[in-house]
């Protein structure tokens, strides 16, 4: 039932929500997303060495440009970016990624497309039962943790909506199931 309330949830707010069985189909449709669009570079800053080789495999027909890390440098051709999120609350659709690392903040936050890839037995029911979790989290002085909820989006004083204007256009949320 926690599953497909996050959906139903990251819906509302706008985020584009699919279920794969494993994350090597998850990284396929990103390869397809890829090719049917106009993209050309892509940040995947804290994928695992054998997700980065499957993920190349998978792309080894396109010319598009990989960026692992030194997101800093590059930071205005990262037009999609992929990242792991460590939780997800299902009573708001929100992920929960720790961004210690700064190019995985830079992939998040910088890129045009954001796909966040999320495994089913880490989302749970509310907010509130995160916080050992984020106690956990927070040991570390130097904490970056990140509540997303949906794409970036902001009004002015008149309510004009403006999307993107923070981050990204577009939030895709890639379950991962276990």
């Amino acid at each position: 039932m926690i599953v497909p309330e996050f959906i139903k949830n990251a819906c509302k707010v706008s985020s584009h929500v699919s279920v794969f069985e494993n994350t090597s189909k998850a990284l396929a449709y990103i390869s397809e997303f890829m090719a049917n669009g106009d993209y050309k570079s892509i940040a995947i800053p804290d994928l695992t060495d054998e997700e980065n080789k499957t993920f190349t495999e998978i792309l080894s027909n396109q010319s598009i440009q990989l960026y692992k890390s030194s997101l800093r440098k590059i930071a205005s051709n990262i037009q999609v970016g992929i990242t792991k999120a460590q939780l997800g609350i299902a009573e708001t659709g929100t992920l929960v990624i720790n961004s210690n690392n700064e190019d995985v903040r830079l992939a998040s936050m910088l890129s045009d497309i954001h796909f966040a890839l999320l495994k089913t037995n880490t989302i749970v029911a509310k907010s509130s039962d995160i916080v050992n979790d984020l106690r956990e989290m927070f040991k570390n002085q130097n904490n970056y943790t990140a509540f997303i909820t949906g794409p970036s989006r902001t009004a002015d004083i008149e309510r004009v909506l403006s999307i993107g204007v923070h981050g990204p256009l577009e939030l895709y949320i890639l379950l991962i199931e276990n």
